[in-house]
């Protein structure tokens, strides 16, 4: 069992999160929640309010438009990360950079 803990460390997720099948990334989603979990309650409520319309307005009959809107909620919650610590990223092409890995959106 000991062992098993290790893994988990090793892979930096907990072990709920290792046998949780609903969730395709832990790690990504752990560093997501930790870096909200450092935001003060107002930025918070700003993600908060980001993903609820979004989800309203998300239908995924249409593709394009669902990616769309993934794209501008990555980098709208990307942009409030970088104003709350702004020495994690140097500039904002390289914020946008990190953010925006999809084929189709590219930052030059």
């Amino acid at each position: 069992m000991q062992v098993f803990f290790y893994i988990c460390e090793y892979l930096g997720v907990t072990p709920a999160e290792f046998f949780d099948n609903s969730n395709g990334h832990p790690a990504q989603y752990h560093e997501l929640i930790s870096d909200i979990d450092a935001l003060n309650e107002k930025s918070r409520q700003n993600i908060l309010a980001i993903i609820k319309e979004l989800k309203r307005y998300c239908n995924p009959n249409y593709t394009r438009n669902y990616h769309l809107q993934t794209y501008v909620l990555y980098v709208m919650i990307a942009l409030i990360l970088h104003i709350a610590k702004p020495r994690r990223f140097t500039s904002l092409r390289k914020l946008l950079r990190k953010v925006c890995r999809c084929g189709k959106h590219t930052v030059r």
